[in-house]
């Protein structure tokens, strides 16, 4: 989070969604390693962000409140359908673990080797707008 200026949320953010729990002995290293990264980048880059948002009052709050409302709720329901589809993931490859006997040390193995057939087969994905195969051919 920090090309956004928002070390708190970075802090929140990675115990939340890389480790999927709040625990005090996992949430001090994850705040230290947020503040010393931080740090860094103030140090080498300035106190700057990724993008502005214009001058001040450009932003018409009173009219725009509706459209942050949708945009909100849409973001919840987006957000409510990804979480849905990683814990089916998740199930999913469980179910196909148990199946095939396969070690659970070895999930991430296979994890990598089908994303990376994926890669490799040229499957057109659009991660942006602007980028529509990769490789590029």
């Amino acid at each position: 989070m920090h090309p956004f200026n928002a070390p708190i949320a970075g802090a929140l953010f990675a115990p939340e969604v890389v480790l999927r729990h709040f625990a005090v002995h996992a949430f001090a290293p994850i705040v230290i390693a947020t503040a010393a990264g931080t740090v860094t980048n103030r140090l080498e880059f300035g106190n700057v962000t990724e993008f502005s948002l214009g001058r001040a009052g450009a932003l018409q709050f009173y009219v725009e409140l509706p459209a942050f409302l949708i945009l909100g709720l849409v973001c919840g329901v987006i957000a409510v359908a990804f979480m849905r589809a990683v814990f089916w993931t998740e199930d999913t490859a469980s179910l196909i673990q148990r199946m095939t006997g396969l070690p659970r040390w070895l999930r991430p193995a296979v994890a990598g080797l089908i994303l990376g057939a994926i890669a490799v087969s040229g499957i057109r994905i659009s991660l942006a707008w602007g980028m529509r195969r990769f490789p590029p051919r």
